[in-house]
């Protein structure tokens, strides 16, 4: 019968309207617990990469260089030849603050004439044969 907790904008555990819904689903992990609301380890980053340049050394499309740094930035995969950036992006990546670094990422590589293709966990996990066409179009290369 005390005096109710003051509410936060949104109320009942909704967030405020100007709020995303990537940032609402961060805000929703972030209450389970520490570990929920912490990025991926490194080596999930370090497996799907793997995972990827497996694809793309089978699909034959090289050559590339991995973790590679490009006018201060660290790339997950570069073709030089095309000048084709592709970045391998996580949950970590739908939270504001890393989505405006990437805008900055994506504008400074374009600025030095790369061209930047993000690329999802979640789609290589689900239709990697998507994301293997989606490289091979950036790329100018034909195949099935």
């Amino acid at each position: 019968m005390g005096a109710e907790p003051a509410m936060k904008a949104g109320g009942h555990g909704h967030p405020p309207p100007e709020e995303s819904f990537f940032e609402e689903r961060l805000r929703e992990l972030q209450g389970r617990g520490r570990h929920a609301a912490h990025p991926a380890p490194d080596h999930q980053a370090h497996h799907m990469e793997d995972r990827l340049a497996g694809l793309l050394h089978k699909a034959g499309l090289g050559p590339f260089r991995r973790r590679v740094v490009v006018g201060g930035w660290e790339v997950d995969f570069l073709f030089e030849r095309s000048r084709l950036v592709v970045e391998l992006d996580g949950f970590v990546h739908l939270a504001a603050p890393i989505r405006e670094k990437d805008r900055l990422k994506d504008r400074s590589l374009a600025a030095l004439g790369y061209r930047v293709l993000h690329v999802e966990n979640a789609e290589l996990r689900a239709a990697p044969d998507q994301v293997l066409r989606r490289i091979r179009q950036a790329l100018g290369r034909q195949g099935p």
